[in-house]
């Protein structure tokens, strides 16, 4: 494709085009050849931001949300941005004060209240986390991202009813949020509804292979059901898809066939800090960017 020099729009038609076929290096050339053309752009500079953030440049990317900041001090769209940057680099101090900043100029912003509530919920402030969840879905109804965490940071204060609700409104938007699914079967699990909470652990495994977390808490789930043929199915299972996850007790043998010795392999393998046999793990939230 030939360009005109100074076509500023076909540089982003090309960099679009290049970062749709993956070709990142391409579509951050094309970007920077349009902000050079247009070096005023507080826009220009947050899509080289995004498209060095994707490729895994960060301080780069920050440097160009910088950028934007200071040729628009009320930026929204360039402080969130900032603020998912350092997250992504551990600074959640950092990234709770920019997307504070980003919703300062814009209070409507619901994906920076979703991200903010992410960032208070690591650094452990529980009250703000769930304020922000709660703003983020008034504003946003149908941000599922926002259900599910909302019903996560709830669940943590052994608010189990509302997280429930919240987690069936984040299933009702996306059905396919393996994590939502997660989530409410531990929670069904909590209020003795087990049938109803293995049909969600069997949702979130067929959904979501690359997590153990599932796998194992149905296998936990089937046998304090009684089906410890079922039990031991799903540990082998999960061992099968990830044998070096440190969250997956090792060595569950091959021959296991009943109770005395399934809890003799599981209690005996190690397993990951924090595991007690016959406990769920915690609620778990999406740090995605909605």
């Amino acid at each position: 494709m030939r360009l005109q020099p100074k076509d500023i729009g076909a540089h982003y038609d090309l960099g679009f085009a290049l970062y749709s076929k993956d070709e990142g290096s391409g579509a951050i050339r094309e970007y920077r050849a349009a902000l050079d053309l247009l070096p005023e752009s507080p826009l220009a500079h947050n899509i080289v931001g995004l498209a060095l953030a994707e490729a895994g440049d960060l301080d780069a990317a920050m440097a160009e949300y910088r950028a934007a900041t200071r040729l628009k001090p009320a930026d929204a769209l360039a402080y969130n941005n900032l603020g998912l940057a350092l997250a992504a680099r551990g600074n959640f101090d950092g990234a709770i004060d920019a997307y504070r900043r980003a919703l300062a100029a814009n209070p409507g912003y619901a994906a920076a209240h979703y991200n903010l509530g992410v960032a208070l919920g690591v650094r452990g402030s529980p009250e703000e986390e769930i304020a922000e969840y709660r703003e983020a879905t008034r504003l946003k109804p149908d941000l599922a991202l926002a259900h599910n965490n909302l019903g996560a940071a709830l669940d943590d204060q052994n608010d189990v009813d509302e997280a429930i609700a919240e987690y069936r409104s984040a299933l009702a938007l996306m059905p396919s949020h393996a994590m939502a699914h997660y989530n409410l079967a531990l929670a069904l699990e909590a209020k003795g509804k087990m049938e109803d909470a293995l049909a969600e652990y069997r949702r979130a495994v067929k959904l979501e292979t690359n997590l153990a977390l599932p796998e194992m808490n149905l296998s936990k789930a089937l046998k304090s059901d009684g089906d410890f043929e079922g039990a031991i199915a799903e540990c082998r299972q999960a061992l099968r898809l990830h044998p070096d996850d440190p969250s997956v007790l090792a060595d569950v043998g091959h021959e296991l066939d009943d109770e005395k010795r399934f809890v003799e392999a599981l209690t005996e393998s190690n397993p990951a800090p924090g595991f007690t046999l016959g406990a769920s793990w915690s609620p778990v939230r999406s740090w995605k960017n909605p």
